[in-house]
């Protein structure tokens, strides 16, 4: 069953992006108001090397190492695995 739909996803990571570290340790506390935000282990706040911080990108480093390796996987595949040369 869907419940939410993909535009209600992306606004939800946008707004997770805009939450300042304040913001993100209030959010990651309990009752008492101590907090157990840890920076990398939570999804909260802009996410560093990503363009803008978002969490869906492709122009980020990651993202092009990313593009990378599955070209020269997708080639290799290609070149090197029979059954493609036997059926062209």
């Amino acid at each position: 069953i869907k419940v939410y739909s993909s535009n209600q996803i992306y606004a939800f990571l946008e707004q997770t992006v805009s939450y300042s570290q304040e913001e993100c340790e209030a959010i990651f506390s309990d009752e008492e108001g101590v907090t157990f935000f840890e920076k990398g282990k939570y999804a909260c706040g802009p996410v560093n090397g990503n363009n803008g911080g978002s969490y869906l990108t492709m122009l980020s480093g990651d993202g092009l190492m990313f593009g990378i390796i599955n070209i020269v996987g997708n080639f290799g595949t290609v070149f090197v695995d029979q059954s493609y040369w036997q059926s062209a």
